[in-house]
């Protein structure tokens, strides 16, 4: 937009950002070997949700605000695995 134009300009963008639960996790045993779905294994609750915060800061510091954050963790399933971490949040 050539000079004034973009003084005028309403202009605004977004950032998608995938990233994983903010909770202490892992695979296990299973995590060692190449299986296509190990077992999910919480390895800590945090009550005060501080990876959470300590997450989100870093969220706000990098790229300010509003953020909107979306639950995409699975909430019923056939074996509990990725529900084992939406119990945590």
């Amino acid at each position: 937009l050539p000079g004034r134009e973009v003084e005028q300009a309403r202009l605004a963008s977004f950032v998608q950002l995938r990233g994983s639960v903010p909770l202490v996790w892992g695979h296990g045993e299973e995590g060692r070997h190449m299986i296509p779905r190990p077992d999910i294994c919480v390895q800590s609750i945090d009550p005060s949700y501080s990876y959470t915060l300590r997450h989100l800061e870093e969220l706000w510091g990098r790229y300010g605000g509003p953020l909107v954050l979306f639950d995409l963790v699975r909430q019923a399933e056939k074996r509990p695995r990725e529900t084992l971490l939406g119990r945590g949040l």
